[in-house]
């Protein structure tokens, strides 16, 4: 409802900064640094070893097996019909168009 026929629009121009980016990833390495100092080597073991640590497989065989496989035979056979015109006009400019006459969907089980 608000957006369509709006009475208001809004014109954004961005303009990149030099060196921003290089000054974020200076300022985010030197929080980690601070953050590393301050833990324990085993605190960063623990730390290392949980990041490192491989998640448990899940068994996904019951919900596979609830899955049904697409088949060509299940998808449903579309038909579109269509009504062709070509005409050449006097300065030899071709024009074909194509109105949608019919359109229907036939199932097959």
């Amino acid at each position: 409802q608000w957006l369509l026929n709006a009475q208001a629009s809004a014109l954004v121009t961005t303009y990149p900064e030099p060196g921003m980016k290089e000054e974020n990833d200076a300022a985010l390495a030197q929080e980690l640094a601070e953050v590393k100092a301050a833990m324990s080597e085993e605190e960063i073991a623990a730390l290392v070893e949980a990041t490192n640590a491989e998640e448990p497989e899940v068994d996904n065989t019951a919900a596979i097996a609830d899955m049904q496989a697409v088949t060509v035979e299940s998808l449903p056979e579309e038909v579109k019909l269509y009504d062709v015109s070509d005409t050449t006009d006097a300065s030899g400019i071709r024009r074909i168009d194509a109105a949608k006459l019919k359109f229907f969907v036939q199932v097959l089980y």
